[in-house]
């Protein structure tokens, strides 16, 4: 038997007993160190045997007394690892503590040999193992099965994934999580200090020596009271619901029964934890109004809803809390929230009839660039507070990690690699659910280039179906076609080419019933995959409010490079979230141009030079983005991880002011 004790001289009989019997352990010596010796492709030059190598045996030696000491500080029963390998980390848990059981994800099934080895050789169910990757809808529920008292994050080293595998330890409600190898040569820290910002983790210690932090989940900063005017039948109504109307959560019902759209939905509850009747509260709280369609209608701009106005519906004993400050209106538009700056103005205008301190009231939007600047310019920053949460962005990244659930695919890496040598038998992919006037104009554009045909480009102009958003016959509005087309023979060719366009209606690149198909939660692979640039068609073109949706987001998710048919300064907020563009391969100087008609003649050259190169060229032009291309997709999926943690940190900040 070997003395390893002599590498720790200052340690207590104990600790050296320890080392010694894990060192000399029969699993891990005679024929069994082919485990801890073992070499992956991406290691080199040293073994690959977890947190026991003996080809830098001091430095392992020392990793082990310090987990030794951990674990023997907090004394867990049950473990959550990610990356089992070969079961290190599993035996140097039971033969310090005993009595415990670890729980581990790990994808490489040539372990599942080892893993059965280690139990047969304890004669217990020592390693319970999820065979997969960490980050699939399935490893999820099985992490969620039980309770643990220490994660071991061990697993992929690449800030991406390490987010995700502490954020599965973090939503189980583990006290203390444990980070290998979190050092400046992996994504580990990067994740440990993106993390810090949005959740109640908290890094307690820092292993510099041995690369290990140890997270701490502390209590949140506030428990943060959302207040509700009313209940029915265990319900809290959405605040600024009409009074005296009893609660109908159905869509359409409420519109059978009222003749009016909904104004206030319930919708974004998740993140509210503590709902409270108002009456019940001494304290401060957040007073949430959960926006339904247009802003218009839910102040009352909008004649027919003047009545439904949500401050009209505000009880008299919750608007005296509000105006004395107790309270903060919350209004959540957090899905597409296209408003203008005249209808913040009458907004504006409408509190201070209320009484009510604009300092008070927060506006919270999903992906407006530009409101905020054009409204706290106007109130001289003395208005409403805007806070844009991004969270289309957010939302849409998070499609990812639940894309099991919703039984929707993404491009991979890999078949993207693997598919270098298959040219793509469209040039480009444009969707258009709903055909706003805008959109008529390109789709009318891309008819006349002949450049409908052999391209993946859907629409329906048929009436009825909550699809054609022209003017009342359905046809193309005059007024915006001359915005975007100028008052030229040109305009008049696209109006003209109606009937031509009606007649091939509709067309549908991935899913037949358009209907039920809005929003997140539906992508599907192919169209991407059998094209090499996206038309990102989106909600707004013309007007002088700038905005973007989930549209946006979506060819980065799927490899695609893409032209924004949208609102200008579209590509600058996204650089400025971190995300790269495509300027060198193309035109980008359609951004910055503010008149819709110059947008548009750009945007369309440069969509007929894309199509008019050769194939081999366009193929090559491609795969010379492919950097840009997984750095966005990476960047996406970082901000998927964030998507509940970030909403939740706007009430938070929003609270504590």
């Amino acid at each position: 038997m070997t003395d390893y004790s002599t590498y720790i001289p200052n340690e207590s009989k104990e600790i050296k007993d320890l080392v010694n019997q894990i060192f000399n352990h029969p699993l891990i010596t005679g024929e069994n160190k082919k485990w801890i010796m073992h070499r992956d492709s991406f290691r080199e030059g040293f073994a690959d045997g977890g947190c026991i190598d003996f080809y830098d045996l001091e430095t392992s030696i020392l990793q082990i007394v310090y987990l030794i000491k951990k674990l023997k500080q907090y004394k867990p029963k049950t473990i959550l690892e990610v990356g089992m390998n070969v079961g290190s980390f599993a035996l140097v848990c039971k033969l310090t503590l005993k009595d415990v059981k670890v729980f581990s994800v790990e994808k490489q099934t040539k372990f599942q040999e080892r893993q059965k080895q280690i139990n047969d050789f304890f004669n217990e169910e020592l390693i319970n193992t999820y065979w997969g990757y960490s980050d699939s809808t399935l490893c999820r529920n099985w992490i969620n099965k039980r309770t643990y008292d220490l994660a071991w994050i061990d697993g992929k080293h690449d800030k991406i994934t390490c987010m995700f595998d502490i954020m599965s330890a973090y939503n189980s409600n583990i006290p203390i999580i444990m980070c290998d190898n979190s050092d400046e040569h992996t994504g580990v820290k990067s994740a440990i200090n993106k993390l810090e910002k949005f959740t109640s983790l908290k890094e307690i210690e820092y292993q510099e020596e041995h690369c290990i932090s140890i997270l701490e989940k502390t209590k949140n900063k506030s428990n943060i009271v959302f207040a509700y005017d009313r209940k029915e039948n265990d319900i809290f109504v959405p605040n600024g619901y009409p009074q005296n109307f009893e609660y109908i959560e159905d869509t359409e019902l409420y519109k059978n029964t009222f003749a009016k759209e909904k104004v206030v939905h319930n919708l974004f509850r998740e993140f509210q934890t503590n709902q409270q009747l108002i009456d019940n509260i001494d304290d401060k709280f957040i007073y949430p109004v959960e926006q339904f369609g247009a802003f218009d209608k839910l102040i009352g701009r909008d004649k027919p809803y003047e009545d439904f106005c949500f401050l009209k519906h505000i009880r008299k004993s919750t608007l005296k809390k509000l105006q004395s400050g107790q309270g903060k209106i919350v209004i959540l538009a957090l899905e597409e929230s296209r408003v203008e700056l005249q209808e913040m103005i009458y907004f504006h205008k409408l509190i201070s009839e209320y009484k009510i301190k604009h300092s008070d009231v927060y506006y919270v939007i999903g992906n407006n660039w530009s409101l905020k600047n054009q409204y706290d310019k106007w109130s001289k920053n003395n208005g409403v507070n805007i806070v844009n949460s991004f969270e289309q962005l957010y939302l849409k990244g998070y499609d990812w990690f639940t894309k099991e659930e919703q039984n929707i695919t993404f491009v991979e890496n890999s078949s993207i690699v693997s598919s270098r040598d298959r040219f793509r038998p469209h040039r480009f992919v444009c969707f258009n659910r709903r055909i706003r006037p805008h959109r008529y104009a390109l789709i009318a554009m891309l008819y006349h280039n002949n450049l409908l045909k052999n391209n993946l480009v859907s629409f329906s102009l048929e009436q009825g179906k909550d699809l054609n958003h022209l003017n009342q016959e359905g046809k193309p509005d005059l007024h915006t076609m001359t915005t975007i087309c100028g008052k030229t023979k040109l305009r008049d060719y696209y109006m003209e080419h109606h009937s031509d366009l009606l007649h091939m209606s509709p067309q549908t690149i991935d899913y037949e019933n358009l209907t039920n198909i809005q929003g997140p939660g539906h992508e599907n692979r192919e169209p991407y995959e059998n094209s090499y640039f996206s038309i990102v068609s989106e909600t707004a073109f013309p007007e002088p409010t700038y905005f973007s949706t989930e549209k946006i987001f979506r060819p980065m998710l799927h490899f695609h490079p893409f032209i924004v048919y949208g609102s200008p300064y579209t590509l600058k907020n996204l650089q400025e979230l971190g995300f790269k563009t495509f300027n060198g391969f193309i035109d980008e100087s359609y951004d910055n141009v503010l008149s819709p008609f110059k947008r548009m003649q750009i945007i369309t050259r440069e969509v007929k030079r894309l199509c008019s190169m050769d194939k081999i060229d366009l193929h090559n032009w491609y795969y010379d983005m492919h950097d840009i291309l997984l750095h966005n997709r990476e960047l996406m999926k970082e901000y998927g991880v964030l998507y509940k943690e970030s909403q939740k940190k706007i009430f938070e900040d929003i609270y504590e002011l």
